[in-house]
This record gives C-alpha cells, structure tokens and sequence, in this order.
C-alpha cells in the first residue's frame, strides 16, 4: 500500500495542534516539570531561528518528499532550546510526530551500550580493560581472536583485531546465539582486521559482557545506568515493554509514495549494537549530560569520570561521513572535524529509521534528529542538523542547506534509477510467480550452513515463506529451481537475493544463497515413513460416471493409515484399506482390497518426489508408485501383466479434497 502525506499547508498546522500530546500521564507529569525546570533557567532560542529552522524542515519535506515525519531537538547553553515534530509518525491513521514521538534508533544505541559500561567502570563494576575470555571462557587463544588478548575496551573502540560477518548478522537479523554455538562460531569463523574495523558484533559482545558482570539484562542496566539518571522515561531496549501507539511507523520513499514497512525487529534482535527506542525529547537529556560532564539540571546526572571516558579518543581513524571527517572514535561516539569545528556524534539507520545525535562541545550546542524513513531519505537528518548549526553559528544557513538538498535530489535519482530493474524484476514474480521445477512442498524443510545456522522454508501458497528468526521472507518462484527473496529489497531496496535449490535424484538437497551453501536436514524421524508425509491428505478425482477416493494419515508412530474407495452409479464398487510401515529399513506398503486377502509391496525408492512399491510374485499389481504433481495434485500409478502377459498399467490423477470432518 502506497501512502501520500496531506498537502505540505496541513502539515504544520495540524502538528502545533498536538505539538506536545503526551502518550502517558505519569511519565508526561515527570518530564514536564523536568521541563518546566529546564526553562525557568534556560532561554528557547529567539524566535527568528525557531521560525528559519521550522520553515526549512517543513519545506525540505514537502519539497523532497522524502521523510513521511521527523522530530527535532536542538540544545544549546546545556540547555533544550527548541523541540518540534513535522509530518507524520503514521500517515495511515494520519497520526503526527511530536518530540515524544518514539522512534527506533538503530545503532545509536552504540552511544548508550558504552555510556553503559563507562558508567559502570566508573562505578568499579567492570574492568575495561578485563580479557574477553573472561566472559566467554572458551574462546580460542589462537589467531585471530586471541581471547586472552583481546579486551572489552577493544570492543567498544571497534578494534579487537577480527571480525565475524556470521555473529554480526545472526544477531542483527536472526536472533541471540546461545554462548556455545556462539563461541564456536566466533572461534571457527573470525577473519583478521587491522585498526578501527565498525562492526554490530563488537557492540553484541558487549552486551553480552554486560550481563555476565552484572548478573542483570544489558537492557535493565541501562535503564537503570542511563535512562533513570537523564529521566529519559519514554526510552528503552526492550521492543516488548514500548507502547506500539507511541512508536512512528516505518515507511521507504518510493517514486509513488511512501510504503510502510512491517518493523522486524523483536527482543530477540535488539542489541547492545542497535538499537533503543527513544524520543527526540529523551535524547536530548543525553546530549545535554555530554556537554556537562554528566551534569543535567544542576545535578551529577551521570559520573563525570565515565562521560569523558565515553568521549575521549580510544582509537585513530580516518574516514569522511557526509561533511564530517572522522579521526577518532571513544566509547560509542566519534570525534571529527567540520570545517574547523570539532563535532562528537552516532548516528543510526535501518530500514524505515534513521537517527542522528551530535554535539559541537566548543560552542554549546547539539541537534538531535530522528525519522521513519532511512532508505533514500537517510542523509535528510544530518542535512537538517548540518542547517541547525550553521544558523546558530551564523553562517550562511540557506544556500548551504540548499545546496545539500540539491545534492540529495541527484543522489536519490541516481539510486532509484539503479533500482529499476530490480524492483520490476520483484512487482512482476509478485504479481504473476513463475512455475517452480517441482512441487513447492519439495522444497520445504530445514537447512543449515555451518556459520549462519538453520532456517526453515515453508509451503505458502503459490511460493515459499522462508522462515529465519525475526527475519521471515517470501521466496518467489523464479523459473526452474530458482527463487527470489523480496525481504532485502522491500527493506533495503537492496538487489532482491537469489536462492538456487540443488536437486540429485528428484530430491532437493540444499540451496545457495549468494555464494553461501545450505544443506538440507535429514528428519530426524524415528521411521523411514516420515519421508512420505507429502501424501497425506484426502485425494479425490471426480468423473461424470464414477469417483475414485484414497485418504492418508499424516505419519505418527511409525506408520500411516489409509483407506480408498470407488464409487460408480451412487453405489460402492470397491474400496480398500492400506497401511504403510517400516520393517527393519524398508517401507512395507500393505494393501486388503475389497475384504480379500492382503498384499505387501516392499518401496524400491523413496523420496521427496516419488514413491515406488513392487511386489514382483503378485498378479496384478507388481508395481505401485506415488509422485507430486503441480497444482497440489498426487498422481497414483499401477503396473503389471495384463491377461494376455503384456505390460499394462494406469495411472489416477488425484486432486486434494476437503476432509470429511
């Protein structure tokens, strides 16, 4: 569903209306007097900047047409200065952003994991500098981990020597390792790396270092730590405890319109890498504790000792983000240059959010952005940001902010052009699937690469769901054994993932997924008869003249049960009970038509996509065999000696049938 925002005039009216609406009485009554605290000292900037800074943002959005909403904080002074929210946090329920409109942050939450653990190494609770192999014993000595080197403050300054894409997307996409499968894969499967190397699984680690020391969740701890201290009372790391009717709702700009997204994240992959939910108004507590040495309102908010240690510069770098030229980076923040300012900051971005946090400590003054679209309009939070400063600092705030819009107008065309193909290539397989080598229950299963764990793919209707963790995508039938994955693309705008299923004998037997390798799980069933599971079901083929029925139980205990019968002329002409069973490693198919006596066939082969019984002493049959077909068809086929010695066989072409019951 595409979404268009009211008319960029309703805007801003509508949102002074509610400019402020609280979402909790309890919470709001505390924040207010905090407020009211803070403005009795504290001066709003003059109204000439708060009108230039509203009327860029409102005309950047509208013109753009990039951000559906976006909150606003600007502190200056250790002071909030001016907080606003513009557009919508929901353009469905046509719901607007205020500044406690909560939002997702992403790896912003990098800032808070190690104000986290500075506060509690200020505190004496954890040792900085404590060997990792502290908290997770068994991990190797040997290269490149080196567990016994390697420390907790080299995780926060993202130099610990080696990296793990496997760690870093389970537990950005998947979910939680638990710590045995975790240390074999951090042992089995780390790379070596030089310097500053950014990664979510040093920030993951920490978390998990969090807890280990401190017998609490990482999340309670910060809470507890952070949150209490700045009375930032509508933020938290727990998906699970945030009220959804405070939450903005993710949405990616497209050409047509805004799409919303379904928000994937749960408990289980919040991290100590990304991300908090938060409010503008929240984070804005947190900037002022930065430029205060912990201080807020007059009171040691924060110890002074871990907010300078947060901030100090932990290790050199050199890389350039939008204008700011990054040298160095602390606990969870980074230090660079802008222009000849220094500026300390996180940002963060996922699909459908993107959050901007800085402060330029020699003058004062920080900004705090956040918004529910981080695709094509990520860079728009740290335009506006970059506008707030230059008019506070009195440069030439308009043509500079024009000119950045300028730049995002061009870059944002030159992306979705380079998107076209791709999400054609998706619209079409949506609309009108291709059909797929072998029956799609053929394909589903479990499977399981060594680093990145198992997955499930699952029959769901015309494709295949995939079933991962938090991450839960659509496999779209792309023609033969090939299959396209929209989760990527619909998120990220990312060119969509191809899985290719191998295939030996009719039995698909793995897939790879972008050079990665996936094996199929065996069932671990007790019985060789749970290979046969794509048989149940009740099957019918109706004919003017007659109707031929067979009804299978799903496999249990060992054995499935079944029963067949003809009908010609309203009357019963046949009927038949069958039994499917193991003995020893082989597949007995029993057969009693009719009340006569039974017959067993011994399976010659079983698979996935064919089932073929023999029994070469009887008459007739000798051979029965059971295969898929497309349409969610099973097709039955008897051979043997006709009266006259010459082969001759049928075959009865089933189609699935309402149970009775």
């Amino acid at each position: 569903m595409l979404i268009r925002p009211l008319p960029a005039a309703c805007a801003p009216a509508l949102a002074l209306l509610f400019l402020g609406a609280p979402a909790d009485p309890a919470s709001a009554l505390h924040r207010d007097a905090l407020v009211q605290g803070r403005e009795a000292s504290c001066a709003r900037l003059p109204s000439v900047q708060r009108q230039s800074i509203d009327r860029f943002v409102e005309g950047a959005i509208a013109e753009l047409d990039l951000v559906p909403g976006l909150a606003l904080a600007v502190v200056k002074g250790r002071c909030l200065a001016h907080q606003r929210g513009f557009g919508f946090a929901d353009l469905e329920a046509r719901r607007l952003v205020t500044p406690q409109t909560v939002f997702y942050t992403a790896s912003l939450a990098k800032a808070f994991t190690g104000m986290t653990a500075s506060v509690m190494a200020a505190r004496g609770e954890l040792d900085l500098d404590a060997p990792l192999e502290e908290f997770l014993p068994g991990l190797t000595r040997e290269s490149p981990v080196h567990g016994d080197r390697v420390t907790v403050r080299d995780l926060l300054r993202h130099s610990k020597g080696f990296t793990n894409g496997a760690v870093n997307f389970r537990t950005t996409f998947v979910g939680p390792l638990e710590e045995r499968e975790l240390v074999r894969v951090l042992n089995g499967y780390s790379t070596p790396a030089d310097g500053f190397t950014y990664s979510n699984t040093n920030y993951a680690l920490t978390g998990e270092v969090i807890e280990r020391r401190s017998g609490d969740s990482w999340r309670d701890v910060m809470d507890r730590l952070v949150f209490d201290p700045l009375a930032m009372s509508r933020s938290s790391a727990w998906a699970s405890r945030v009220d959804p009717a405070t939450v903005a709702r993710p949405y990616r700009a497209t050409r047509d319109g805004f799409r919303p997204i379904d928000f994937p994240k749960t408990d289980a992959t919040i991290t100590g890498a990304g991300g908090i939910f938060s409010t503008a108004h929240d984070l804005a507590a947190f900037v002022i504790a930065n430029l205060g040495d912990g201080v807020v309102e007059g009171r040691q908010a924060l110890p002074a000792a871990a907010v300078r240690e947060a901030q100090a510069p932990q290790v050199d770098l050199d890389a350039e983000f939008f204008e700011f030229r990054r040298f160095a980076y602390g606990l969870g923040l980074y230090r660079a240059r802008w222009g000849d300012d220094l500026i300390v900051h996180h940002f963060g971005g996922y699909p459908g959010f993107r959050s901007h946090l800085s402060f330029l400590p020699d003058h004062g003054i920080g900004v705090v952005v956040l918004q529910n679209e981080g695709i094509d309009g990520n860079r728009f939070a740290d335009i506006v940001a970059a506008y707030v400063y230059d008019l506070l600092l009195g440069r030439d705030a308009e043509a500079r902010g024009a000119e950045r819009l300028r730049t995002l107008r061009v870059a944002v065309a030159e992306r979705r052009s380079a998107r076209t193909g791709w999400d054609a290539e998706v619209r079409r397989l949506s609309a009108r699937p291709e059909t797929a080598g072998l029956p799609l229950r053929t394909y589903a299963g479990s499977y399981t690469n060594e680093r990145l764990g198992t997955l499930r793919i699952e029959e769901d209707g015309d494709r295949l769901r995939l079933v991962w963790g938090d991450l839960n995508g659509t496999l779209l039938p792309a023609g033969g054994n090939d299959f396209v994955m929209d989760w990527f693309f619909n998120l990220f705008g990312f060119q969509p993932a191809r899985f290719l299923f191998s295939v030996e004998g009719g039995r698909v037997t793995g897939f790879d997924w972008g050079g990665r390798p996936f094996s199929r799980e065996r069932s671990p069933a007790a019985s060789p008869v749970e290979v046969l599971g794509w048989m149940a079901g009740c099957w019918a083929r109706e004919s003017a003249a007659s109707s031929m029925e067979e009804v299978w139980t799903r496999p249990r205990g060992g054995i499935m049960l079944g029963v067949s019968r003809t009908v010609r002329g309203g009357a019963a002409t046949g009927f038949e009970h069958l039994l499917l069973h193991a003995r020893g490693d082989t597949v007995i198919y029993r057969a009693s038509p009719s009340g006569q006596a039974t017959t067993e066939f011994a399976a010659t082969h079983l698979s996935d996509t064919l089932a073929v019984f023999e029994n070469p002493r009887h008459d007739f049959p000798r051979i029965i065999a059971y295969r898929p077909a497309a349409g969610d068809s099973l097709h039955a086929r008897v051979e043997g000696p006709g009266r006259d010695g010459s082969p001759t066989g049928f075959v009865v072409r089933y189609g699935r049938s309402r149970c009775p019951g």
